[in-house]
């Protein structure tokens, strides 16, 4: 979809003008609720069959006034799923555990 490895926020705020629509928004501020510290992965079905996927990891921002909770906005980041998934198995297939040992 892009040409480089890294969107620019001109690309972002073209494909998500009206964001609170999204998917993405909606989910994170339904998250807040149940976890104010937690964040939101949204990888697409298809990504392990594409090398231009992108994960979207969001996080919802709430302002409280009088003891209400509001959403205010949503921030997040894209980054490469293939770049992602490279360095997730580079890191976990260094760890070796089992029940007797422990982890090393």
């Amino acid at each position: 979809m892009y040409n480089n490895k890294f969107i620019t926020h001109r690309d972002f705020i073209t494909d998500n003008s009206r964001a609170t629509d999204e998917l993405w928004y909606k989910r994170a501020v339904e998250r807040f609720e149940v976890d104010p510290d937690s964040f939101v992965f949204s990888v697409p079905f298809d990504a392990g069959n594409r090398n231009d996927s992108k994960v979207t990891a969001t996080r919802a921002i709430f302002v409280e006034k009088n003891g209400r909770q509001a959403p205010v906005a949503v921030t997040g980041i894209q980054f490469d799923h293939a770049t992602w998934a490279s360095r997730f198995f580079e890191i976990t297939s260094t760890v070796s555990c089992n029940l007797l040992n422990g982890c090393v």
